[in-house]
């Protein structure tokens, strides 16, 4: 994951965490990649859970970008609903489960490069 997010900040791409868990600053500290990101949104602040797309539209807002520009990354169904219904190119990551409405899916972050992406 580090590699992944420093290719995205060569590219100068912006990079935020979108989790639905309260406790993902503290863990995106232990993991010490907390200062890569440029915002997380707080899960606490949003009215609806995914899939409602609230919290997809709430991360592409905090890096000045409309969801149609944006990239979203997700590991579960519900997730890639609301990355879909919001307009963002949906990324998932099949760790458990088969996400057949992504728009590109993988197994594991290290599978896309940045510039991959980029392409897409």
């Amino acid at each position: 994951m580090t590699e992944f997010l420093s290719a995205a900040r060569d590219y100068q791409i912006p990079c935020v965490v979108a989790s639905a868990s309260k406790n993902a600053p503290f863990i995106l500290q232990k993991l010490e990649v907390f200062n890569m990101f440029d915002a997380i949104v707080d899960p606490s602040t949003l009215k609806k859970g995914k899939p409602d797309p609230e919290i997809f539209i709430r991360a592409a807002e905090a890096i000045n970008l409309s969801p149609k520009e944006a990239v979203g990354f997700e590991d579960a169904r519900a997730g890639i609903e609301g990355i879909k219904a919001c307009g963002m190119f949906a990324v998932g990551v099949e760790t458990t489960e088969s996400l057949e409405q992504a728009d590109l899916r993988i197994k594991k972050l290290n599978e896309l490069s940045v510039g991959d992406l980029l392409q897409k």
